[in-house]
């Protein structure tokens, strides 16, 4: 009887509910172009083009149109660059020459579900927005102190080679390519269930 409990204890605690997903890309965009691909549970990856450069995003797959980042919400810092978006200023020198950048790996994180995108974005809105609360011991906290994150998964993307070339007023740099690698993990439902 003993050893029956210890063996389903050990498969509770070792056996996910859920194995764990990842996907690796790799590409090449020219001059502004989009770049989207499937990585299942949903979810597309993709790299859109924005002002200067482009923008590193895990969107909805059944969505109509272009949806929302679900790793805007989750992937700090909030108030300027983030490692999601690649402007082409940030490898170029003060004449907009080439050279090597030194933020050429960016990490981000994301959640997996319009349900999780929301509950993430509206407890960033209040922290970044909402009054301060009074705690017992009479310091302040910002946000929901009960809030538990949504399962979150973790992307790598790494610049493998770029080229950049003028923009259409002659005045700022962009993007001619950007070639590109990228390791996604999804998130373990189990892990989640268990902090």
């Amino acid at each position: 009887m003993w050893h029956r409990l210890a063996a389903l204890c050990l498969l509770l605690v070792c056996v996910p509910l859920k194995a764990q997903h990842s996907a690796k890309l790799s590409g090449t965009i020219k001059g502004g172009e989009p770049y989207t691909k499937d990585i299942g549970h949903g979810l597309l990856f993709a790299i859109r083009p924005i002002d200067g450069g482009y923008s590193i995003r895990i969107e909805a797959r059944d969505s109509a149109t272009e949806s929302d980042s679900f790793s805007r919400c989750v992937t700090p810092p909030f108030h300027g660059p983030n490692p999601t978006e690649i402007l082409a200023w940030q490898f170029a020198d003060k004449n907009n020459e080439r050279m090597s950048g030194p933020q050429l790996v960016r990490e981000f994180e994301f959640v997996t579900n319009n349900s999780d995108q929301k509950k993430a974005c509206d407890e960033l809105s209040f922290e970044l927005y909402g009054k301060p609360k009074s705690r017992e011991n009479g310091g302040l906290v910002l946000g929901n102190p009960r809030y538990v994150s949504p399962p979150l998964g973790k992307g790598t993307f790494k610049i493998r080679n770029f080229e950049l070339g003028d923009s259409e007023n002659g005045k700022s740099v962009s993007f001619a390519s950007l070639g590109f690698e990228v390791d996604l993990e999804m998130p373990n439902a189990r892990k989640h269930k268990m902090k």
